[in-house]
């Protein structure tokens, strides 16, 4: 829940937000190097089985995605 409302949060500010692997140093790596290029951004972490099952992560638009299944949307 607290995922959830750290995105609409992001969306509602117009932050960039960013979703990453959290199961993996690649993805942590991805989120730090996105936080840096974008310091007032919001990273939200991951594991692909919780991508796969989330309705909410599925409907939302991302600035960012890295390291997991493409079945997500972003810009």
């Amino acid at each position: 829940m607290r995922r959830f409302l750290s995105a609409l949060w992001a969306k509602l500010s117009n932050r960039p937000l960013a979703l990453c692997d959290s199961g993996d140093v690649d993805g942590i790596t991805s989120a730090a190097l996105f936080l840096r290029k974008y310091p007032n951004g919001v990273v939200v972490l991951a594991a692909p089985s919780e991508v796969n099952r989330s309705w909410w992560i599925k409907h939302f638009f991302w600035t960012f995605v890295a390291d997991l299944p493409c079945q997500v949307r972003s810009l």
